[in-house]
């Protein structure tokens, strides 16, 4: 079930419903979360309370509230806690999903908003959860870490689940195989012409990676994009990106084959030793 906070006319009426997540909360400590830090902050606020599925803005009528000011226009929707509906909020009138860029993203995370162990990532300007790691896929990723680091060992450097710079995306691959750098991109995170391979695993998140996490590569130019699918004990491998968000080529890899890097075609993967 989703519920709604309404930081507006319904705020007062609302309240109650907040305290079951943080029971420390007064309208007076909202105001001076909203002043300090703006909607980031009651943003964070919240998503410490309860598990959030999106930051949303509404277009609402001047509230006339003393503490906040008048549209502030702000809705936080929560899953999986006691939170419920605010009656009030059929005063809404069209929703307007928010879209943060990857530099507000970026200062979110340094102010401490989100800290690196938030299961998050930014997903076409969305602040979206990340699916939980099971064990086959934490033990493929184990596997796969080992035969990478071991073939790439001073040609290019394995990222492992961390952010590259994609398309107004932040997302954070099982795998990205990087143009070798000095400062093992200290400096700067890896974009996306910086990736040489983007490797996902996925069971449960087969159909996101597909419908969500691929046309985000293809649009980002990402030349070699693997799903090493476990449900099937395969490896799809996509390439030739288009603008549209398609890749011109898949090829399915099973038992008894091998794949070939593109960038690097010496680098090889044997499905067996994969799966088996």
């Amino acid at each position: 079930m989703v519920g709604r906070l309404v930081i507006g006319e319904a705020f007062s009426n609302s309240l109650g419903n907040v305290r079951s997540c943080s029971d420390k909360l007064s309208r007076f400590d909202l105001h001076l979360v909203y002043q300090r830090f703006g909607l980031f902050g009651l943003y964070s606020l919240f998503f410490q309370a309860a598990s959030i599925a999106e930051l949303t803005f509404f277009d609402l009528q001047d509230t006339g509230n003393d503490y906040l000011p008048a549209k502030v226009d702000t809705t936080i929707l929560f899953t999986g806690s006691s939170f419920t509906p605010d009656p009030k909020a059929t005063l809404m009138a069209s929703v307007i999903h928010h879209r943060f860029t990857v530099e507000a993203y970026d200062q979110m995370i340094e102010a401490g908003i989100f800290s690196e162990n938030d299961p998050v990532e930014l997903i076409n300007g969305e602040i979206v959860r990340k699916m939980p790691i099971g064990r086959l896929h934490g033990a493929m990723v184990n596997r796969l870490n080992q035969r990478l680091v071991t073939q790439f060992s001073g040609q290019a450097i394995v990222s492992v689940q961390n952010p590259i710079v994609a398309d107004e995306s932040e997302p954070e691959p099982d795998f990205a195989v990087l143009a070798y750098r000095n400062d093992f991109y200290s400096t700067s995170k890896p974009k996306a012409e910086d990736v040489r391979l983007l490797i996902e695993v996925a069971d449960t998140s087969l159909d996101y990676d597909r419908e969500i996490k691929l046309p985000l590569y293809a649009r980002s130019d990402i030349h070699d994009f693997w799903i090493v699918n476990l449900i099937e004990s395969k490896i799809e491998v996509y390439r030739d990106p288009k603008p549209d968000g398609s890749y011109g080529t898949r090829q399915d890899y099973t038992g008894g084959q091998t794949i070939e890097m593109l960038a690097f075609p010496n680098v090889t993967i044997d499905i067996d030793e994969l799966f088996n």
